[in-house]
């Protein structure tokens, strides 16, 4: 009796290691934070094991995530839209911190950015195959229960870090200069930049 039950202790410990060692690895990467921000008066941290918030005491939300290594988070209409570095998806959450949406039917790599405009959602991303690309992706994002894909344009030069959304116009901080997409319907189509500040090295919106 005693050795049977060394050997199913021992079967135990062999199965269930892999799965320990990466909720430890989980664990220690909730350490490494992202992004902060305050969404309906608490606390919420990205991070690059998953995402908490906090008020009064610390709460883990990641079991809501379907990607845990998470770069940015944005606000819009009491839904939070959390970026996540590697694959580029983005996920939804509702005021309660539960799954609402989750968008990954483009690829993309690292995600940096994400603003608003009365419509659209713009993310600014790395190229999936490429470091050096980044890619400004357009949703449609009235409908959150279906928001669908419109377009993307490709190899934003000047190394974008940043965006922002301001009276119906998108602007890009680039590090020689404020590019300014003054027309945010069929992107592609009207193509309809401008540059403000120009050779200037714009490093935050």
């Amino acid at each position: 009796m005693y050795k049977l039950f060394i050997h199913y202790l021992i079967f135990i410990v062999f199965a269930f290691s892999e799965d320990f060692i990466n909720l430890k690895k989980n664990i220690t990467s909730l350490l490494n934070s992202t992004y902060i921000t305050v969404f309906n008066d608490i606390i919420v941290v990205a991070t690059e094991g998953g995402i908490y918030s906090y008020s009064n005491a610390f709460v883990n939300h990641s079991d809501q995530l379907q990607g845990y290594n998470l770069s940015t988070i944005a606000i819009n209409d009491n839904y939070l839209w959390i970026g996540n570095n590697n694959d580029g998806i983005i996920q939804i959450l509702n005021r309660d911190m539960m799954t609402h949406n989750i968008i990954d039917y483009i690829t993309i790599g690292d995600i940096y950015d994400i603003s608003f405009s009365n419509k659209y959602a713009f993310i600014l991303a790395k190229s999936k195959y490429s470091v050096d690309e980044f890619n400004l992706i357009q949703y449609n994002n009235e409908d959150l229960d279906n928001p669908y894909y419109l377009s993307t344009i490709l190899n934003i030069p000047n190394n974008p870090i940043d965006i922002e959304v301001l009276n119906e116009k998108l602007y890009i901080a680039t590090n020689s200069g404020l590019k300014i997409l003054n027309q945010l319907d069929n992107i592609i189509l009207y193509n309809d930049w401008s540059i403000e500040l120009e050779n200037l090295s714009i490093t935050k919106l």
